[in-house]
């Protein structure tokens, strides 16, 4: 039990890293982006980004999720080979069909997506690329299943790495704008598909079911609609923005996002890939309410914590990653943004009662209604507010999906969370923020440190309404007496 354990430990820790190496290269390549790239074009990458993602997944045909269930569940070797060869061939012709049947099609859509129809090739590239996401995603599932958790990383490594190297040459050294960035992307498929060839091999049984394809795609196509509701909840706005303002609009939306979005990728992902799993293991047992309250507190906290520092110090961080002044408008939208992504934190948490209990159609209507609004409030509020409508209609419908998601958790598994703690912590964080934008004007010195000091009285300041229990506060003294002891005995 106890090696199972620390298997599961390990694998989940190697697989968070994995995923997070995809979302860095991203972040590393912003100063690349931003000091070669104009602002439309910025704007134009952000579009075929959104395009691509929302593209693979219809193209997958949600057979991802159901390749993992059969597999995981069949023990005969032979049949799992056939479940991957049927999958792979499916998936395969449906990504070869498409990127045949379109071409006619491809000046009609860039006019569509990017208003150019001259821009055809960058969109043909961009379904190349959606196409290769999907194959990729196919087998990075094949090694999950297979527990080859660090060949996983290394090949999201040697991703990254010719991804960051290809984009660099053709963006930086060729000149070749948003381009140069797709040229980098499939580098990155290129060197993945170099390592995954001989497992693809490997593990291809050349027999072909359609009526397991039948099985699998009938369990697997009601979750197209949920993840496509996600990214359309999340990068839908982009598109109401290019259809009603400009691409330089689109351009700092999509930064001031970027940025504001380091909170979800590494605190909110790396807890559900790290801690998420384990509720399923204290279900049942004795204090597990109780558990899953006190980690939606602490883990508001930290969400609040990372609010502060990224909305503080926006300013600083857009001219890190951006030598262009142009860029810089971005910084007064990232706050707004950045509170957002704690709701979106917090609704993981909430949707427990509905994992824990089996009622996900709740869930994936929820998803499905909020997207919807997101788009058909952008489409009354940007031409009124520009990319502060879009940012406040982000907040709006991340905050009431996060309500409804609530309201029917706890009428299937009541959860006592401390709900007076939550708006407590929101309220001050809000409050705090407000105190740090009055030192905008002071030289930076004074600047950042005042901003430092509030967000290092946030803890202290909880205890002034009593935020923590009896318990809690012996608990922090314990820990800070063996620190204590460990650091400073030798040397007293």
């Amino acid at each position: 039990m106890l090696k199972y354990l620390k298997n599961t430990i390990f694998d989940t820790a190697v697989y968070s890293m994995g995923s997070l190496i995809t979302k860095v290269v991203g972040i590393v390549l912003l100063p690349v982006y931003t000091t070669h790239l104009s602002l439309s074009e910025f704007g134009q990458y952000g579009l075929l980004e959104t395009t691509w993602h929302l593209l693979s997944i219809v193209l997958s045909f949600g057979l991802l999720t159901g390749f993992m269930r059969w597999f995981t569940t069949e023990k005969d070797e032979f049949q799992r080979k056939r479940i991957f060869f049927t999958t792979v061939v499916f998936l395969f012709s449906v990504v070869v069909i498409f990127n045949i049947v379109v071409i006619p099609f491809l000046k009609t859509l860039s006019g569509l997506v990017l208003k150019q129809e001259d821009m055809s090739h960058y969109i043909q590239v961009s379904f190349i690329l959606a196409g290769l996401d999907v194959l990729t995603l196919q087998m990075f599932n094949l090694l999950r299943v297979l527990n080859r958790s660090v060949f996983y990383v290394l090949i999201n490594i040697a991703r990254f790495a010719f991804n960051l190297l290809g984009t660099i040459f053709f963006v930086a050294h060729m000149h070749l704008g948003v381009m140069g960035i797709l040229w980098g992307q499939m580098c990155g498929y290129g060197i993945a598909w170099f390592f995954l060839f001989r497992p693809f091999i490997q593990y291809s049984k050349c027999q072909f079911s359609l009526s397991l394809l039948g099985q699998m795609l009938k369990f697997s196509i009601p979750m197209i609609f949920v993840s496509l509701s996600n990214i359309v909840l999340s990068t839908g706005d982009r598109y109401v923005l290019q259809f009603m303002t400009t691409d330089d609009q689109v351009g700092i939306y999509t930064l001031a996002f970027k940025i504001a979005n380091f909170i979800n990728v590494f605190v909110i992902q790396s807890f559900t890939l790290g801690y998420l799993p384990r509720t399923y293991q204290i279900y049942g047992k004795p204090g597990d309410k109780r558990r899953y309250s006190k980690m939606l507190t602490y883990f508001t906290f930290v969400l609040c914590i990372a609010f502060l520092f990224v909305s503080f110090f926006s300013r600083y961080i857009i001219q890190f990653f951006s030598r262009q002044p142009d860029y810089w408008e971005a910084a007064v939208y990232i706050p707004l943004l950045a509170f957002s992504m704690i709701f979106l934190g917090m609704k993981y948490i909430f949707s427990l009662g509905l994992l824990l209990k089996k009622k996900t159609r709740y869930l994936s209507l929820f998803v499905s209604l909020t997207a919807l609004l997101n788009i058909g409030l952008n489409m009354l509020a940007v031409p009124f507010w520009n990319i502060w409508g879009a940012c406040l209609t982000t907040l709006f419908c991340y905050a009431l999906l996060t309500v409804l998601i609530y309201s029917v958790a706890q009428k299937f598994y009541t959860i006592p969370f401390e709900r007076k703690k939550i708006m407590l912590l929101l309220a001050i964080s809000i409050g705090l923020y407000g105190i740090g934008t009055l030192t905008d004007q002071f030289s930076w010195p004074v600047e950042v440190s005042i901003k430092c000091l509030l967000m290092a009285s946030f803890p202290f300041i909880l205890t002034l309404f009593h935020f923590y229990e009896d318990i809690e506060i012996q608990r922090i003294r314990e820990f800070k007496q063996k620190m204590i002891k460990k650091y400073f005995s030798d040397s007293i």
